[in-house]
């Protein structure tokens, strides 16, 4: 990685780790970087931290080679459309914004899930004008609970629907919640479930308003690290019962591809588990890229 910045780049620039950022490829083996605001008094090396955010320490490459060795569907992927794919990684985002990013995600699309994270940190979240732009930073915990007796109404004025009531009863129960008080606050107990094995994490995670599995799995795998754990919702159902047909019957025993089951979930997750190993929430993601429309494949 360097940090610095060649003029007339295309750049992209975000928020995330608490900063405003400002990216751009280099080359084909380099990224570049510059840090335009730091909404957090830590110090963190901003190196460290994208490189924790893309979590560049996985072989993405050596994957690949891997999987293509276990799988034909993969290998001729790779081999047609390599370039189109290459470098889709899962990033290691923070647990807090996870949580309620995956909480907005129920029953919803890509596009109104970004549009519903934007609206949470214009809400609640601070604000900074910059030179190249007006950027917010996702709310901390303490932002959240300030705004907790108005939240429902303000969610639902804002097209959230039912998830609003989720997500003010889920920072309610964070604030409250005794176990999670003694463990140092909401954002120290949902750092600390990485600690935890898979089963009990998601356990823990569920008892938590608007967290059933599928939503519990993103959490593990995105914010805790689980690299194995393999989110399933109808997508993933209809992309494995199209792909691994005959090889895995029984998910192919209807036609339809909507009887999607915590039972059929842990099915799936198991069957790519032992197919492409530790990393198969990764290979997941990949293939799930494979049917969005900026990279759809027939």
């Amino acid at each position: 990685m360097d940090n610095l910045l060649e003029e007339n780049q295309n750049c992209w620039i975000c928020v995330f780790y608490h900063r405003v950022w400002r990216l751009w490829r280099i080359d084909n083996e380099r990224i570049g970087y510059e840090v335009c605001h730091n909404f957090d008094e830590e110090m963190r090396d901003s190196k460290d931290l994208l490189e924790e955010y893309f979590q560049l320490d996985v072989d993405l490459e050596q994957l690949y080679k891997v999987w293509a060795s276990k799988c034909s569907y993969f290998r001729k992927l790779m081999e047609e459309k390599g370039e189109v794919f290459k470098g889709i990684r899962i990033l290691k985002q923070e647990p807090l914004e996870a949580l309620f990013a995956f909480i907005f995600s129920a029953n919803n699309n890509i596009s109104r899930i970004s549009k519903m994270v934007e609206q949470f940190c214009v809400l609640y979240g601070t604000k900074i004008d910059l030179n190249n732009g007006t950027f917010y930073n996702f709310p901390t915990f303490l932002q959240l609970t300030n705004n907790l007796s108005s939240m429902e109404e303000t969610l639902r004025k804002c097209g959230f629907g039912y998830r609003a009531k989720n997500v003010s009863k889920t920072v309610e129960k964070l604030l409250n919640e005794e176990s999670i008080k003694n463990a140092g606050g909401a954002e120290c107990w949902l750092k600390s479930l990485g600690e935890l094995k898979y089963v009990e994490a998601s356990k823990e995670l569920q008892k938590l308003p608007g967290v059933g599995p599928k939503v519990s799995d993103c959490f593990c795998l995105m914010a805790l690290g689980m690299h194995n754990v393999v989110p399933v919702d109808r997508h993933i159902l209809k992309l494995t019962k199209e792909i691994y047909k005959p090889t895995f019957l029984n998910l192919n025993k209807t036609k339809t591809t909507t009887n999607l089951t915590e039972n059929v979930s842990k099915q799936i997750g198991q069957f790519y588990i032992e197919l492409f190993g530790d990393y198969a929430g990764w290979i997941q993601s990949i293939l799930f890229s494979t049917r969005l429309g900026r990279f759809k494949i027939k």
